[in-house]
């Protein structure tokens, strides 16, 4: 080792002291802009919570949705979005923006469960300290396994969850609907799509070229190394072949996010092919009207978030893996397709309901629930 490299250890150090001082030098300060503009509205407000800062593009297309979803339905609301660094280092100051009349929508997603742990504890808290506001969970996926921890952690959220009156959970596939229909009897559970399913990205339609190949490479991936090689070498003799991801490693601002989002919509829409197993490169396929064949991954989600969509003939789910190459040349004589998504906006319909309707109490739920 050369003695002018530092080791690993004073990495670490110096790694875990960065994250302190900037836990630290966190300012209060920052939330003014927010002060301002509930202060400048007299509407009723919606305060859209937890959205995120990382660069996982699935995660920011939710945000969008969301965003996008209650601007065109929620006219009558002012809507106030707080990431999740705002709300974990100045709840307090939170707390005392939001009044007992205000809606919450929390984010959507996979992540109630341990797999994604920061997501779930920081709903777990929001629930927790906003007892007496109507609270919307978006579609989420709960998935907390088999394990003695992930069933521990699941009697925690039961509890809390169950704790507050007046929350309205949604399932995005029905697996979690069913998981959470039988466990959070308190609450109001519903069966919608993932929220990102609301946008329509097809247009504009432009030439198609090559193929799109976008794969976990992480705990959620059911395919090892050598098969992924093996699918790229199928088709690289005679198509261009990218690499892309739904994950890029920086931060998204709220500012960048519509940008970084249109960048990976144009790289889908002007692909022949897309293939993938991850749930958001799906649906980016599906938005954008792009040819997609999905591999499934360890759990229910991308099987689940596919039955919404199993209508369009451009995407296709693949349950054995040795299918995959013959899926290929079919799916390769796809023509352009437009989103239709006008079957699943009945479904959103049922969120809406929810946020104007007159607070119920939890224990009428739970008596509805047992009948």
């Amino acid at each position: 080792m050369r003695h002018n490299e530092p080791d690993s250890s004073f990495l670490i150090q110096k790694k875990r002291m960065k994250e302190i001082i900037k836990k630290y030098l966190w300012n209060p300060i920052r939330l003014i802009p927010l002060i301002n503009q509930i202060k400048l509205s007299n509407k009723p407000k919606i305060f859209l919570i937890g959205t995120p800062r990382h660069g996982n593009l699935g995660d920011q297309a939710i945000a969008f949705a969301m965003i996008t979803f209650l601007k065109d339905r929620c006219k009558d609301y002012e809507l106030i979005e707080i990431r999740d660094v705002e709300v974990e280092r100045s709840i307090n100051v939170v707390k005392n923006l939001i009044k007992g009349n205000d809606v919450i929508a929390l984010m959507g997603g996979g992540n109630i469960g341990i797999q994604y742990f920061d997501e779930e504890r920081l709903r777990r808290n929001i629930i927790k300290n906003f007892q007496k506001n109507k609270i919307i969970i978006f579609p989420q996926t709960i998935y907390f396994g088999n394990t003695e921890r992930g069933k521990a952690e699941f009697i925690k959220t039961k509890s809390i969850y169950n704790s507050h009156p007046y929350l309205t959970i949604v399932g995005r596939e029905k697996k979690s609907y069913e998981i959470m229909n039988h466990s959070f009897l308190n609450n109001t559970v519903l069966l919608t799509p993932d929220i990102v399913l609301y946008l329509e990205q097809s247009k504009p339609i432009v030439e198609r070229k090559g193929i799109l190949v976008c794969l976990r490479d992480d705990v959620e991936s059911t395919l090892d190394s050598s098969f992924k090689e093996k699918i790229i070498e199928s088709v690289s003799d005679r198509y261009n072949v990218d690499i892309t991801d739904t994950v890029v490693p920086y931060r998204i601002s709220k500012k960048e996010r519509s940008r970084e989002l249109e960048k990976i919509w144009t790289q889908f829409r002007k692909s022949k092919l897309v293939i993938t197993d991850r749930l958001h490169g799906m649906v980016f396929a599906a938005i954008t009207g792009t040819p997609c064949i999905v591999i499934k991954n360890y759990n229910h989600k991308v099987k689940g978030t596919y039955d919404w969509i199993n209508q369009l003939s451009y995407i296709r789910f693949i349950e054995d893996n040795n299918n995959i190459f013959s899926a290929i040349e079919e799916m390769l004589e796809s023509e352009n397709s437009i989103y239709d998504n006008e079957e699943l906006l009945k479904y959103y319909g049922e969120i809406l309901t929810h946020i104007n309707r007159d607070m119920v109490n939890s224990d009428d739920l739970v008596n509805s629930k047992l009948l």
